[in-house]
């Protein structure tokens, strides 16, 4: 009789020694618990959690979590926030509003407060995200003017201090800087 002394990956050898036994949807690596197979500590598939020797589904938009159905704080994929359940430490991820790559619950526990805006936008009156101005990538609201950051230009564009803003470089540049006097 022949028998199977390694398994190939997602399998284990079954609690006859003869042939091999697959793993738990979502385990990458698995174990014999009597004559059970069970997903192996810490061998589930990213965005799920080993509950019972299984690998069960964390909370949608969610990256890891540490029972299932829910999220751990700070998890939540872009355009998404973190949204504690009630009084007990398990969260899900909510919906950002537009613009937004992470948000935050107000007083009245909607996700509408913008805590990190997409790129090309800034927060300019809380909680929303405007536009940045064009050609910028990062930038800040001063004095209620949405401007450009000091790094902030997409490549092939120069940062205007006075205004805030980004200009082309010439042609077949890379990079440039905007100078307001020209030395010979």
């Amino acid at each position: 009789t022949l028998k199977c002394s390694k398994c190939a990956d997602k399998y284990v050898v079954d609690s006859v020694g003869i042939a091999c036994a697959s793993c738990p949807s979502n385990c990458l690596a698995c174990e014999l618990d009597g004559s059970n197979v069970v997903c192996s500590t810490g061998k589930c598939e990213s965005r799920y959690v080993l509950e019972s020797g299984s690998c069960a589904a964390c909370a949608s938009n969610c990256k890891t979590c540490d029972k299932s159905s829910y999220c751990t704080a700070n998890q939540c994929d872009t355009g998404y926030g973190y949204k504690q359940d009630g009084s007990n430490s398990y969260g899900t991820c909510e919906a950002c509003p537009d613009k937004c790559d992470s948000c935050q619950p107000s007083s009245d526990g909607k996700m509408d407060t913008c805590a990190k805006c997409a790129v090309s936008y800034s927060t300019a009156t809380e909680p929303t995200c405007d536009f940045c101005p064009a050609n910028c990538l990062q930038c800040t609201v001063t004095s209620g003017k949405t401007m450009c950051k000091s790094t902030g230009c997409k490549t092939g564009y120069a940062y205007k201090s006075d205004d805030g803003t980004c200009h082309q470089c010439p042609s077949n540049c890379k990079t440039c800087t905007w100078s307001t006097s020209l030395s010979t």
